[in-house]
C-alpha cells in the first residue's frame, strides 16, 4: 500500500455492513487527503477525516459492546490516541512552515495516516470479526425464535 492508494477489499471485512462501509469511506477520505494540492485543502480534508472518524468510532464501539468483544477497552484507547494524533497534526504538521514545503508536510502526514489505516483497520479492527459473526448468529436465532 502506498500513500494515496488505500484500497478496501473484502478481505478487510469485519462482517458488519455498516462498519465495512465506514472503512471504505475512511479509505476514500484518506486518499482525498493525499491528493490535497495545498495545506489549506489538506487541513480541510484532515478535518473531514477527523469528523468522520469520530462518528465511525462511536458506531464501531457500540457494535463491539453489543458483540461482547473482549478488546473494547483497548480499542477505545486506540481510537482516542488516533483522534489526539489528528489534533496534533492539524496544530503542528499542517501549518505554514518556511522550513518545510507544503508538499513535504502533506506527504509526511499522509504516511502517518496510511500507517494508522494499516495498523488499525487491517490489524486491530479485524480482531472483532469473530465477535461480530457471533452477534449476527445470535440476532438471527432471536428472530427465528420470535
Amino acid at each position: 500500500m502506498t500513500a494515496g492508494r488505500l484500497v478496501w477489499t473484502p478481505a478487510l471485512s469485519v462482517g458488519h455492513r455498516g462498519l465495512d462501509q465506514d472503512h471504505r469511506d475512511l479509505f476514500a477520505l484518506v486518499n482525498r487527503f493525499v491528493g490535497s494540492p495545498d495545506l489549506a485543502a489538506a487541513r480541510r480534508a484532515l478535518i473531514e477525516v477527523d469528523s468522520y472518524a469520530r462518528g465511525h468510532f462511536s458506531r464501531e464501539e457500540e457494535v463491539m459492546r453489543l458483540a461482547g468483544f473482549d478488546g473494547l477497552a483497548e480499542h477505545r484507547v486506540l481510537h482516542a490516541r488516533l483522534l489526539g494524533d489528528i489534533k496534533r497534526l492539524l496544530l503542528t504538521d499542517l501549518v505554514e512552515d518556511a522550513r518545510r514545503p507544503p508538499a513535504a508536510a502533506i506527504r509526511a502526514v499522509a504516511a502517518l495516516l496510511d500507517a494508522w489505516m494499516f495498523d488499525h483497520v487491517m490489524v486491530e479492527d479485524l480482531k472483532m470479526r469473530v465477535a461480530v459473526a457471533e452477534l449476527a448468529r445470535r440476532i438471527v436465532a432471536q428472530r427465528a425464535g420470535s
